[in-house]
């Protein structure tokens, strides 16, 4: 029996203005190569989820988070790893959101992301997403 690789990872959801999110599509070369994701990374050394997510914003789309709360946190199970990730509202930033690595991405309403789109782990936080945009 193999022990799967357990990870700590930070992601930031962008809002703007209009309601939209920020998705950018995973690289050809990385797991799950093709499928959109909420923009984040693995945390390092003693980093808060926070703090990771505030430094991979700035490393993948070169942005300053300014405003943001804290979402989500949920265990996802891979076949290889064992994920731990920490989702975080962004409701404001300096710069405008370039794609750093080359990676594609765009600004799509929560209702118009398919789950069938996302990486399995981002599944449940665009539900949950969802979930928060219904007017009763």
């Amino acid at each position: 029996m193999t022990i799967a690789q357990r990870l700590q990872v930070a992601a930031g959801i962008l809002i703007d203005a209009s309601g939209r999110v920020l998705i950018t599509e995973r690289l050809g070369d990385s797991p799950f190569a093709g499928l959109w994701e909420f923009p984040g990374g693995k945390l390092q050394g003693d980093e808060t989820p926070a703090e990771a997510m505030v430094r991979e914003l700035r490393e993948e789309l070169a942005v300053e988070v300014g405003d943001s709360e804290h979402f989500m946190h949920l265990m996802h199970e891979y076949a290889d790893r064992s994920v731990e990730l920490d989702f975080f509202l962004v409701h404001s930033w300096q710069r405008e959101p370039i794609a750093c690595d080359g990676q594609a991405m765009e600004w799509r309403f929560p209702a118009d992301i398919s789950v069938a789109e996302l990486l399995p782990a981002d599944g449940p936080v665009l539900e949950a997403l969802l979930g928060r945009d219904r007017r009763v």
